[in-house]
């Protein structure tokens, strides 16, 4: 993990973190939750963060202590990659989200909850599968309907053939003369 800020103040009682606060230009960013392969780190932005630490005494003193909570506060956002119930796990999810206060909760070092405080606004993005056909496409070994195309391709359709061609109207003719 990673904070950077203006100016940072962490308390360590004992010489074990229990809180950091980064003010001004806060930015935090972390490798992602494991099980998931990406290049990208998860980060979270804000003019103001806080993060709190587990900080019991552990039997290995040697052991960093676990995050349970950070805080973004003031023009603060998110981005955060989780694994796909649908892709394989070099794509994962990905939850962007943006408010005035972001609040991530965190169980046995994973994220439990995000909750997003005022003007809040985001999104989450899932791959598509590949092992299914999109909706209205034929399974494989299959032949589509007649007149019928996948979503996205393009088709010419074909003309219709008259049936009872009429001859081409006459032309009409040119006005000769002025009028008066």
């Amino acid at each position: 993990r990673e904070i950077l800020a203006d100016s940072i103040d962490a308390i360590m009682p004992q010489q074990r973190i229990r809180e950091v606060h980064a003010i001004r230009n806060a930015y935090a960013e972390s490798n992602p939750d494991s099980g998931i392969v990406s290049k990208q780190r998860d980060w979270m932005r804000g003019d103001t963060i806080v993060a709190h630490f587990d900080s019991l005494a552990a039997a290995d003193t040697s052991s960093k202590p676990k995050i349970r909570e950070i805080v973004a506060s003031g023009n603060a956002s998110s981005f955060y990659q989780m694994k796909s119930s649908k892709g394989p796990i070099d794509q994962p999810s990905i939850n962007y989200v943006r408010g005035r206060i972001i609040e991530i909760l965190f169980e046995l070092g994973k994220v439990a909850t995000v909750t997003v405080t005022d003007k809040a606004t985001g999104v989450l993005i899932e791959p598509a599968t590949a092992s299914t056909p999109a909706a209205g496409t034929p399974a494989a070994g299959t032949t589509a309907a007649p007149g019928t195309a996948a979503p996205g391709s393009r088709t010419t359709p074909a003309r219709p053939t008259p049936t009872n061609p009429q001859p081409n109207p006459p032309t009409p003719a040119k006005p000769t003369g002025t009028r008066p």
